[in-house]
């Protein structure tokens, strides 16, 4: 316990803690496959409708495209590097995803799940 920097507190450990959220998938030209948006991902998101309007869009680039025809649909929030007024390449696409980018894929073939772009590590 205290070797961990903690403070022993009867028969268990108090421990300051601290959580680090990153992007998972950060690069907007390869979309992962649905597969690896289910093995990597964990964290639920509501569907973009949910939101004020302009919150979230759909994801237009041709990556994104290519993506959707096989089953993920990305949604991207207005204030990540990937939404609105964001940076884009010399042909006005997206480069990038963030920690709010969203994704969409059907699990076993029934459902479709909405996935945030985002892994949280609790560091002691």
């Amino acid at each position: 316990c205290v070797s961990l920097g903690c403070k022993a507190h009867g028969s268990s450990c108090m421990c300051a803690t601290r959580v680090v959220e990153r992007a998972v998938f950060t690069d907007a030209a390869a979309v992962p496959t649905a597969a690896d948006i289910e093995e990597q991902l964990t964290i639920g998101a509501p569907h973009p409708d949910s939101f004020d309007a302009g919150t979230y869009r759909a994801c237009a680039s041709a990556a994104c495209a290519a993506a959707a025809n096989r089953g993920v649909a990305v949604y991207l929030h207005r204030s990540s590097s990937g939404g609105e007024g964001a940076e884009a390449d010399e042909e006005g696409l997206d480069r990038s995803f963030d920690a709010s980018t969203m994704f969409r894929i059907v699990l076993n073939g029934t459902r479709p799940v909405y996935l945030t772009n985002k892994e949280s590590i609790v560091r002691l």
